[in-house]
């Protein structure tokens, strides 16, 4: 289960392995998350894309960057 600021909702293991990795601070490489079980860099995104939509309703935001990706709280009245 995956707990927000908004409410939980189920998780994949592979989202939850891969949600354990964005939680420590920063940003981080998409690299960096295929370990969590992801075949490869199309198959994380994908994933992510398909995830937003239940991010948003947690209260999270996916954020992509030059830098890295990372979850953050939602703009607040944004969902």
């Amino acid at each position: 289960m995956l707990i927000g600021p908004a409410g939980g909702i189920g998780v994949t293991s592979l989202m939850a392995r891969t949600m354990e990795i964005l939680t420590a601070p920063g940003r981080h490489a998409p690299e960096v998350l295929l370990p969590a079980g992801w075949r490869d860099m199309k198959h994380l995104q994908e994933g992510f894309e398909a995830f937003e939509p239940k991010f948003g309703v947690l209260g999270l935001r996916f954020s992509r960057a030059p830098t890295g990706w990372r979850i953050n709280p939602s703009p607040s009245g944004s969902k």
